[in-house]
């Protein structure tokens, strides 16, 4: 049960991170098509050459691997002597 918790939170971090990526996508499909991303003052940023929705689509994919093993570091046992060592 104690897995339960951070388990959770990971997968609502996630879900958030996901459903940011939906309300960009949705509010501003333009700046999701395009390959620069415009900031105040007439200045504009190059996204690699690629477009903003396959920069957010690999920044999932990549956050999910990083939280699995995120949590599978906060369930790792500490090292000591086996359980199995009773007298």
């Amino acid at each position: 049960m104690t897995s339960l918790r951070p388990g959770t939170t990971r997968c609502i971090l996630y879900l958030l991170l996901f459903a940011g990526f939906l309300y960009l996508h949705m509010s501003h499909p333009a700046a999701m098509a395009s390959p620069t991303l415009e900031l105040s003052g007439n200045r504009e940023v190059l996204l690699f050459g690629t477009n903003l929705a396959v920069l957010c689509g690999l920044g999932l994919v990549l956050a999910a691997p990083l939280l699995a093993l995120a949590h599978e570091n906060t369930l790792r046992l500490p090292d000591g002597p086996p359980c199995s060592t009773r007298p």
